[in-house]
């Protein structure tokens, strides 16, 4: 048996770093998104040496993945698969798989972008942050990895990244590696993993559950925990104002700050079922569902949840969001700019801006249609799904 505390980290890796379109799934194509996430960070062009180089190397990465935890051979991992799968690795960590010494080796190498054999904070700091976790924990999260030492070893990383997966003890060192950030937290039970897939709602089509997940892991996910807390809305509001140039106590910080608290407290009175201070997957799923059945009868917080978007978008306050704006707010959560761009041009249909009206609309029609070519499929800034 996997302890809370352990599945909590494993999926914490899940949701952050593997699934990274947010199907609840692992598969080929996040292996492509992590590819292009990578070459970003480090400036290398698509189809240059290094991208053909890393590109073959987590390729290598997801075949030795999948031939070791996809035990139903229907090309991905599951949630359920990806935790017996280290489950059994933390009964022997001193017999790694070929794949898991490779990845260790993998990220240890991505984070020491000077090539000097150790990993220094603002290394550590610069890759996890483009993954959209907030540069404070990061530096926090090295600080506690190293003992407070200005680098990491090759060979101390090795046994910080075993002491991850294994581990019990919420403040051994290598809990941080992957910037768990829910450890400054007393963990809490994980009640997202069941029968190998994220619990969802089996009546909701697959497209429409790649959408809602997507929202979930990029949007309010914050800390990548697999639920929904408080606190999640608490780093979108340090997210947002740093994005926007906006001062904890500046007004419109405090605004937004009012505005998200709000929005949590309607979503949680209306999603936590089970009134645990936490909103899963499965809870999330089902309360856009019932929105799906009369999208244009919103609730009183998803009307707030839509008019705030909308107005921390628009920068300027002249009633209508421009690509600029859009691509700004988008980025600061970890999605690239040429992907922001590209999709407020979809979504704005040849138009220079977009009305709250039309961003309304826009918005209902996220959550409520099956049609892949819908252009409000675009506003949360995904490209495909």
């Amino acid at each position: 048996m996997v302890s809370d505390f352990r599945k909590k980290k494993l999926l914490h890796v899940f949701t952050s770093f593997f699934d990274r379109d947010g199907s609840g799934s692992i598969d080929k194509s996040d292996f492509g998104l992590a590819i292009d996430n990578i070459a970003k960070i480090r400036g290398w062009p698509v189809g240059g040496e290094k991208y053909k180089e890393i590109q073959t190397t987590l390729l290598q990465i997801w075949d030795g993945l999948q031939g070791r935890a996809d035990v139903d051979k229907d090309g991905q991992v599951s949630v359920d698969e990806w935790i017996s799968m280290w489950d059994d690795y933390a009964k022997n960590p001193g017999s790694p798989l070929e794949w898991q010494s490779q990845y260790c080796k993998f990220i240890f190498q991505l984070e020491d972008a000077s090539g000097d054999g150790a990993i220094d904070g603002e290394e550590f700091s610069s890759v996890y942050s483009s993954f959209g976790l907030n540069k404070d924990d990061t530096l926090t999260a090295f600080k506690n990895m190293s003992k407070g030492k200005a680098n990491v070893s090759w060979a101390e990383f090795q046994e910080l990244w075993k002491e991850y997966f294994i581990s019990e003890d919420p403040k051994a060192p290598g809990n941080f590696i992957f910037v768990f950030r829910t450890l400054y937290i007393s963990p809490k039970p994980v009640t997202l993993i069941v029968a190998g897939k994220y619990q969802i709602n089996k009546m909701v089509s697959d497209f429409k559950k790649k959408k809602l997940m997507y929202l979930f892991k990029i949007f309010f996910d914050a800390d990548g925990s697999g639920t929904v807390t408080k606190k999640d809305f608490e780093l979108s509001i340090q997210k947002i104002g740093k994005a926007k140039g906006w001062a904890p106590g500046d007004d419109k910080y405090k605004m937004a700050e009012k505005a998200m608290l709000d929005i949590w407290q309607g979503m949680q009175i209306k999603a936590d079922l089970n009134k645990d201070g936490e909103i899963s997957a499965d809870e999330w799923i089902s309360m856009w569902e019932d929105f799906a059945k009369d999208p244009s009868s919103p609730v009183d917080w998803q009307k707030y949840y839509c008019k705030a978007i909308f107005h921390i978008q628009d920068s300027s306050g002249d009633g209508a969001i421009d690509k600029e704006e859009f691509v700004s707010v988008h980025t600061s959560f970890g999605l690239s700019q040429e992907d922001s761009a590209k999709a407020f041009d979809k979504m704005a249909n040849g138009k220079s801006s977009l009305t709250f009206e039309d961003f309304e609309k826009l918005w209902q029609e996220f959550f409520s249609s099956e049609d892949p070519n819908a252009p409000g499929n675009f506003i949360f800034g995904n490209l495909s799904f």
